[in-house]
């Protein structure tokens, strides 16, 4: 019997991962920016807003995408939005609450994203992610 009858009938699985390099950060000062994923596979970034100014809501979008948080916010106050998780918190508390319902949670594709977001006169956001390749 040889080895190629022996192995008739099994399957043989993998799953494909994509390879965790380097973070990258950006730092938006104004309402919109172009965010530069070199790697090959998709990620899921980390937004961090940190207001300078009152503020009602606060969304940021990608395209047709956007994530919408319907709250108040003073100056100090910092929001994170955790794409991958699909989490928010602000001041360390969760606010799933105040997340809109039509808000969907993005990635970046490889290449360039452009990110918008507002109020724009009243925050600062950092932009982190994990570059990965397949």
């Amino acid at each position: 019997m040889n080895f190629a009858s022996n192995l008739s009938g099994v399957a043989i699985r993998y799953k494909l991962m994509a390879l965790d390099v380097s973070s990258t950060a950006y730092l938006i000062e104004n309402n919109v920016a172009t965010i530069t994923n070199n790697g090959t596979a998709k990620v899921f970034p980390v937004l961090t807003a940190n207001f300078s100014g009152s503020a009602t809501y606060f969304k940021v979008m990608k395209g047709t995408r956007q994530v919408y948080i319907a709250k108040s916010f003073s100056v100090g106050d910092v929001l994170i939005i955790d794409n991958a998780k699909a989490l928010v918190t602000a001041n360390i508390l969760r606010v799933m609450d105040t997340v809109d319902l039509t808000s969907t949670f993005f990635s970046l594709d490889p290449g360039g994203t452009v990110i918008t977001f507002a109020p724009n006169a009243n925050a600062t956001v950092r932009v982190d992610f994990k570059e990965k390749w397949l």
